[in-house]
């Protein structure tokens, strides 16, 4: 790759086989605009796999927990000529971890490794791989806890200004644009999601004693009684039976099972 044409060609492949434009959908649909960064002008070609997956796994798609025990493999083209003799930093982010003691969602940071040397003459790269950067944070596994919905983790690999970003040193309460107002740039990212089910349920409360030393934290809906300050009469009690089934029934035909909005064709 280190002839312009060659990066060219590339580029114009991926463009070409769609792979831009249906990341780039996904990293708006799913909200990762503006949840977590203001907007963004691109990507370079970015893919992930792991040790259980056939190939390489879709863009936003909901993957099992256990999937990622252990960090997956990610590529990176680099393919911008601006990018030569770059340092990059690479940070993975939980982008509705929740806060158990406010009842709130917020970031937390999975993994970040800086000082990464990657220019156009690299070829594709494990940014996962040893020997490569930085590493400040190590590999926390997504552990999404019962209750907290569907959690969408974000690979971000953003090109360091001429000083390296202050390096973080808590995981919760993380904030990706504080890294982006000390002049990083963002040069690619993609995502997956995940979420609790019964069938992870062991898996999740073994790892997270192991790596938190504490039980799961569970996040259930609140008794009606404390919902409506006071206990609920025969008739209220059947009144708000209804209407949560018809709330239940309104999610169902409008939100697929991977947790995408059903839209209506003409």
């Amino acid at each position: 790759m280190d002839r312009p044409v060659m990066r060219h060609l590339a580029q114009k492949k991926w463009e070409k086989e769609g792979g831009l434009d249906r990341l780039m959908q996904r990293v708006e649909q799913m909200g990762v605009v503006p949840d977590l960064v203001g907007g963004i002008r691109g990507s370079a070609p970015i893919a992930f796999s792991t040790s259980t997956s056939e190939g390489e796994v879709e863009p936003g798609s909901v993957q099992l927990p256990s999937s990622f025990a252990q960090p997956p493999k990610l590529n990176v083209q680099i393919l911008d000529d601006s990018a030569r003799e770059g340092l990059y930093t690479l940070l993975v982010v939980d982008a509705d971890a929740p806060n158990y003691e406010t009842q709130s969602f917020g970031q937390r940071l999975h993994y970040y490794k800086s000082d990464m040397a990657l220019d156009f003459t690299t070829g594709e790269q494990d940014l996962f791989a040893s020997g490569i950067g930085k590493e400040i944070l190590g590999w926390e596994a997504p552990l999404p806890p019962r209750g907290s919905a569907v959690h969408r983790y974000v690979f971000l690999l953003l090109r360091q200004s001429a000083t390296s970003p202050a390096a973080p040193s808590e995981r919760a309460d993380f904030d990706v644009r504080s890294l982006l107002d000390q002049g990083a740039e963002i040069t690619a990212l993609t995502l997956f999601r995940s979420k609790w089910t019964k069938e992870e349920n062991a898996y999740i409360e073994e790892k997270y004693r192991e790596v938190h030393g504490a039980e799961v934290p569970v996040f259930e809906k609140a008794p009606k009684e404390l919902r409506y300050g006071m206990p609920l009469n025969k008739k209220s009690m059947e009144r708000e039976r209804i209407r949560e089934e018809a709330w239940e029934q309104a999610l169902r035909d409008t939100v697929g099972e991977n947790g995408e909005v059903k839209v209506e064709r003409a």
